[in-house]
């Protein structure tokens, strides 16, 4: 495995990077060229009992016509000096991922992956039975169809999938990652999530789950050290197909992340995105929206590439607004989550 850094600008001024002033000091990062990227040894499986580290395991001098061209294509008058041309040097790192089963504890690593697919009907589906040519109706509404029994793991983000949803589809997959130790108990990381969409393409929902556990020989006493839980549910007016868009067109978006053992250090992010009649008016007056005009004036519309792009213009969301909200969250978790709030002030 390689690590290959290429040469780029750091300042458009050399000397006031090297020796900031009073007034820029806060303002101005030094950064040294001959920091190694990642420490020497990196242990990247010590939470599944495995001595298994990334290492460093030389630096060399690194000749590459590809890499050369793409910094001459950046080439400016900063690559001069007061001496003449600045030498430029490309080094390339070599590493090495090394496993020592002297410092292992674990005995055995497996690893198991589900996928599932169901759909919910509802009294006003039609269903084409195979060898059959005459339509019929669901036996009784709210059915849920799947091509094999729906496994124990995925029943119940089944439910919560498809609690707010009339009708419609759903994906189920799960990975789980097992580290048995030499003392017979078990290290897992655990990876569930359900997708789901209404019928009429008005609604979705997501609820992903991740979990890092511990158990005793057997799986007697599982506990969780850390999960991560979060649910998206979106729901938004359908637009029209083709032509320009007369009603406000919403979108309203609820997100909700947690973490923890018991996932009860909790955030909770709604979006609200809307189309207004400025937007739909830019669409209109924009190259590929008055070309769409005079192709469905002239009756081409469902094949109009001018349309399509116009189409693109006019379903995008000109108004946003983010709130959050917090329960128990810690002092940094805190932090991090304030980003979002600016991140909303820049939109």
């Amino acid at each position: 495995m390689y690590y290959h850094v290429k040469p780029y600008t750091i300042s458009r001024n050399a000397a006031d990077s090297v020796k900031p002033t009073l007034e820029d000091a806060q303002n101005v990062n030094i950064i040294s060229v001959t920091d190694k990227p990642i420490v020497r040894e990196v242990a990247i499986g010590q939470y599944f009992g495995l001595n298994v580290k990334l290492i460093e395991q030389s630096e060399e001098a690194h000749s590459d016509k590809m890499s050369w061209f793409e910094y001459l294509m950046k080439w400016d008058v900063n690559s001069l000096s007061n001496l003449g041309f600045v030498p430029l040097s490309l080094r390339s790192r070599k590493y090495v991922v090394r496993y020592d089963p002297s410092g292992t504890r674990a005995k055995s690593l497996t690893s198991t992956y589900l996928f599932q697919y169901a759909v919910k009907s509802s009294q006003n589906n039609v269903v084409y039975e195979t060898g059959t040519s005459r339509p019929t109706n669901p036996t009784a509404a709210n059915e849920v169809v799947s091509y094999k029994p729906i496994g124990a793991i995925f029943r119940p983000v089944l439910g919560r999938v498809f609690k707010n949803l009339e009708s419609g589809n759903a994906r189920l997959a799960s990975a789980i990652l097992t580290a048995k130790q030499k003392d017979g108990s078990l290290i897992q990381l655990s990876s569930r999530v359900g997708l789901s969409k209404d019928t009429r393409y008005t609604k979705d929902y997501i609820d992903w789950l991740v979990e890092y556990s511990t158990s005793k020989a057997g799986g007697a006493d599982r506990k969780v050290n850390y999960a991560v839980c979060y649910t998206a549910v979106r729901k938004w007016n359908s637009p029209p197909n083709y032509g320009f868009i007369k009603d406000v067109l919403e979108m309203t978006e609820e997100d909700n992340i947690a973490i923890g053992p018991q996932c009860d250090y909790k955030v909770r992010f709604t979006a609200t995105l809307s189309h207004d009649a400025e937007a739909t008016k830019g669409a209109i007056i924009s190259p590929s929206g008055q070309k769409c005009v005079k192709d469905m004036t002239n009756g081409f519309k469902y094949g109009s590439s001018s349309c399509a792009e116009a189409r693109r213009l006019d379903h995008t969301y000109s108004n946003y607004e983010l709130q959050a909200e917090h329960k128990n969250l810690t002092e940094t978790s805190f932090q991090l989550a304030r980003q979002y709030s600016a991140f909303n002030n820049l939109l």
